[in-house]
């Protein structure tokens, strides 16, 4: 008798339930991982910021403990000795030249040239913004060998630090294709600022710096002299204004200078109501955001930059978003947070 063999049961397919359950993981895991790589793709510009500032931070620290100050953000440049002591009644002017001779005490000015053969400063002098001094503090003399530009460090020569060749003397080594000159003006050549800035990663907008420089603690301005033209030699917050009228402590900030400039101001976290008129008027009470040392501000991923400290209703602090960074500037990023300067702590 012959055994009979049963037949495999047939093959069943998907039910269209199942089929509709695979479909649906599939899409839900595909989701996660576009948000994951979305969120990826945002957050990669604020890293490279952070990354920046991070590198600059020690940078500048190096800075200081080489010459015991932090680099100023506002400097009066000219190749003459002469011309600083010409204008030595101009505050920036005596200011900046004390600068120089703290970092080069036997600079003896013969053959001295800051821009690297680049035709500048010229014979008046030029006003560097505090974008340019992170840049020519922390990499020395500009160049654009070949059409590309560069920082060549100071030279270690005793006599003159600008000299070409030899020992060479730089805290921060600027990507090239970085820097770049956002405040020249080529109309009017008496006017030429060809010193670098140096841009983002993502959106080529300049980092802002803020510092007191050898001034001191809580004196990142002063009351130097002030004025709105492009070659003034005005600087710090603006000093006290005419009487009657309404102290402007913010105006010719050192991001905030010119037409050309970024636009920006140092960030405080207190500002006290305008005191009464008097002669000579008393500006606002203001305590600035790391007063000893620096401000470090990138604009974040929109490229715009928020005001800074403009009045109290702008102050910064850990726990208070600042009221006008809800629009631009509200992604903007700072060495002095660990969040976006617009977000809740």
């Amino acid at each position: 008798m012959r055994l009979l063999q049963s037949k495999p049961a047939a093959r069943r397919g998907f039910t269209l339930i199942e089929l509709l359950v695979v479909i649906a993981v599939i899409a839900l895991l595909v989701a996660l991982t576009a948000a994951a790589v979305m969120n990826l793709f945002l957050k990669g510009p604020e890293a490279q910021d952070r990354s920046d500032m991070s590198a600059m931070t020690a940078a500048l620290q190096q800075f200081k403990a080489k010459y015991g100050f932090y680099p100023p953000s506002r400097l009066f440049l000219a190749n003459s000795l002469a011309t600083y002591t010409s204008n030595a009644g101009d505050p920036l002017v005596a200011d900046s030249l004390a600068t120089l001779m703290a970092m080069f005490p036997n600079m003896s000015w013969n053959g001295v040239d800051w821009s690297g053969g680049l035709g500048m400063p010229p014979t008046g002098g030029v006003v560097l913004e505090g974008d340019q001094c992170l840049v020519f503090f922390l990499g020395g003399i500009p160049s654009s060998p070949g059409g590309t530009n560069a920082c060549l460090g100071f030279s270690k020569s005793v006599g003159n630090p600008t000299q070409a060749g030899g020992e060479r003397l730089k805290f921060y080594e600027f990507q090239p294709a970085r820097l770049t000159q956002i405040h020249d003006t080529p109309a009017t050549p008496a006017q030429f600022n060809k010193f670098f800035s140096y841009v983002n990663a993502h959106l080529n907008k300049p980092y802002a710096y803020f510092s007191p420089g050898r001034r001191g603690q809580g004196s990142y301005n002063s009351t130097w002299v002030t004025g709105t033209a492009p070659n003034t030699r005005g600087t710090g917050l603006g000093g006290p204004p005419l009487v009657g009228t309404t102290p402007n402590p913010y105006r010719n900030s050192d991001c905030n200078f010119t037409a050309k400039s970024l636009g920006v101001n140092p960030y405080a976290s207190v500002w006290l109501p305008t005191p009464p008129v008097t002669t000579p008027p008393t500006p606002p009470a203001i305590t600035l955001i790391n007063p000893d040392s620096f401000q470090l501000i990138s604009a974040g991923r929109d490229g715009v930059f928020g005001p800074g400290t403009t009045s109290g209703a702008t102050i910064w602090t850990p726990t208070n978003t600042v009221v006008n960074l809800n629009g631009p500037g509200n992604d903007d990023i700072s060495n002095f947070s660990d969040r976006n300067l617009g977000a809740a702590q």
